[in-house]
């Protein structure tokens, strides 16, 4: 697919389209600002995106969690490439691992990028990272080894600008009470 990219007035790029002049991303225009614009609603996002989810059953929950992915063909890539790295049992410990480490992280890593999508990762004291982009749609979610470069690491090296922050409590607490319902299942 030939993608193309849509310039506002500054040259700043603010959306892709492909060679029929579909928009390909969504974007939003800000002052000279575009698909960079809004990063500060993130857990927002993330939250209206997880609203999605069947969290009612563990069957509606497994039928439903693909909603908060890109796209359903990539939710099932994702996980059978989990499965052969031997990071989850199954379908269901991916999504609990995925829950625990947003309830339970302290601080996200932003990047930001000039000409680019941002991205946004937490993680759980160093065990498991979740990354969204900032649409607030989950892009990955892995166990985090010596072997894999990190998340701030590999970004600086696309030359990102990287900010730090605290995770917002009522963030957590949202998912603190989506892990503790499915646990009960």
């Amino acid at each position: 697919m030939l993608r193309q990219y849509l310039e506002n007035k500054s040259n700043t790029v603010v959306g892709l389209v492909d060679k029929n002049n579909s928009e390909i991303y969504k974007t939003k225009v800000v002052g000279d600002l575009g698909y960079n614009a809004g990063m500060e609603n993130i857990e927002s996002k993330i939250i209206d995106n997880f609203k999605k989810v069947d969290f009612n059953s563990k069957d509606t929950l497994l039928n439903t969690f693909s909603k908060v992915w890109q796209n359903d063909k990539s939710w099932r890539i994702h996980i059978q490439k989990r499965l052969n790295e031997n990071a989850i049992k199954d379908e269901f410990d991916y999504i609990q691992k995925t829950v625990d480490c947003l309830a339970n992280s302290k601080e996200y890593i932003l990047a930001k990028y000039k000409n680019s999508w941002d991205s946004v990762c937490y993680n759980d004291d160093r065990s498991w990272a979740v990354v969204f982009n900032e649409f607030g749609t989950v892009m990955t979610s892995y166990k985090i080894s010596d072997e894999l470069e990190s998340f701030e690491n590999k970004y600086k090296r696309y030359e990102a600008k990287i900010n730090k922050g605290k995770t917002d409590e009522r963030f957590k607490r949202g998912f603190e009470t989506i892990r503790d319902n499915i646990r009960l299942f």
